[in-house]
């Protein structure tokens, strides 16, 4: 079991933060699984995390593979429906 999982169910602590910057990264990634991740706002948004974490930040990485996996999701479901 993760450490987080761990925290959370036994001490109801939160893993994350309540911090701007991580309102932030929810925000950003709940705007990719949507499909929109292209939109003004999430780019603004992971512009607003790079600028704080760094290009190659854990963080910063796995929003980028999630959105490379959306990405494939799309293509995917765009070329079953042909």
């Amino acid at each position: 079991m993760e450490s987080a999982l761990l925290l959370a169910e036994v001490m109801g602590v939160s893993s994350i933060p309540n911090v701007p910057e991580a309102a932030w990264v929810a925000e950003y990634t709940r705007l990719i699984d949507l499909g929109q991740g292209d939109t003004e706002y999430a780019i603004a948004l992971k512009a607003k995390i790079v600028a704080h974490f760094g290009e190659h930040h854990p963080v910063v990485l796995e929003c980028d593979r999630l959105r490379r996996w959306q990405a494939f999701k799309h293509r995917g479901s765009s070329a079953a429906d042909s």
